[in-house]
């Protein structure tokens, strides 16, 4: 539970019965976690957040653990909105767990 900024000012906030809403560039979506953790060929957990329409996934990378192309703060725990896996990680999309406002 909380709220995570990236280095775009976009926000991601997760409430305690498992909502989500999230700002993307003056946008607002809301969803729903759902699922468990899961582990896929890549190696990284994966939490599914579903508005009931579409859905992605919030990817949870531990510190030190980097992908093709990772130019994100690898020192610390980051979680990575991604429909396509975590790929090519521009570092001001990544959203670093410590910057947490609440």
């Amino acid at each position: 539970m909380g709220t995570w900024v990236n280095g775009r000012g976009d926000t991601l906030v997760i409430q305690a019965d498992g909502s989500v809403v999230s700002t993307v560039s003056g946008r607002t979506g809301e969803g729903s976690l759902g699922g468990a953790f899961r582990y896929e060929s890549d190696g990284v957990p994966y939490i599914g957040v579903s508005n009931g329409y579409t859905g992605g996934l919030l990817a949870l990378l531990k510190v030190g653990f980097k992908t093709t192309g990772d130019n994100s703060d690898t020192s610390k725990p980051r979680i990575v909105p991604t429909q396509n896996g975590v790929y090519n990680l521009p570092a001001d999309l990544t959203i670093i767990v410590n910057s947490i406002i609440n």
